[in-house]
């Protein structure tokens, strides 16, 4: 039987094996990144602060799952706590 004589494989139903909600994904939190003259760094001692540079009264912040940025956005304030307000949806490609 040559592959003109075999049949065409349907694709594999849309709905999931297992129900998504019964497992749960590992988000990391990245502040971003910023530039500390080493001579500073050298002087750090416990209960020393290096602040984190603020854009506009924004901190921003990448959402990372599985290795790789899905999300970015900015830390909030939400009531007591704090949260992301998310400004962009990364895609991979």
């Amino acid at each position: 039987m040559d592959d003109a004589d075999t049949p065409a494989m349907s694709p594999a139903p849309a709905s999931p094996i297992f129900p998504t909600d019964d497992f749960s994904v590992q988000l990391r939190f990245e502040l971003d990144q910023t530039d500390v003259p080493l001579a500073r760094l050298q002087a750090v001692q416990q209960g020393g602060v290096l602040p984190l540079q603020d854009r506009d009264g924004a901190l921003p912040v990448r959402i990372i799952a599985g290795g790789r940025a899905i999300a970015a956005g900015q830390i909030v304030s939400v009531g007591d706590s704090y949260g992301v307000l998310i400004e962009t949806v990364l895609k991979e490609g």
